[in-house]
């Protein structure tokens, strides 16, 4: 059986945590808490997998235009 992945920490910056605290008030403003709820749930997921998979996703296009290789999207 094959050994599970390195964790790593994942770490989010103040900005991004402001980022993700916005984006459920607006929906939650817009839509209804409920929604707000999924829609962080969904994106801390996508968050907490960096920790086994630090590499996933892509390098965003215009970033690679300028060179810059440091960031991925997912």
């Amino acid at each position: 059986m094959a050994d599970p992945p390195a964790k790593f920490e994942v770490l989010l910056t103040k900005g991004a945590e402001q980022d993700l605290e916005s984006i459920h008030d607006y929906i939650a403003e817009f839509d209804f808490v409920g929604s707000a709820n999924r829609v962080l749930d969904g994106l801390m997921k996508a968050v907490e997998s960096l920790s086994c998979f630090p590499e996933r996703g892509i390098y965003p296009r215009e970033l690679v235009t300028l060179g810059i290789k440091e960031y991925r999207q997912t």
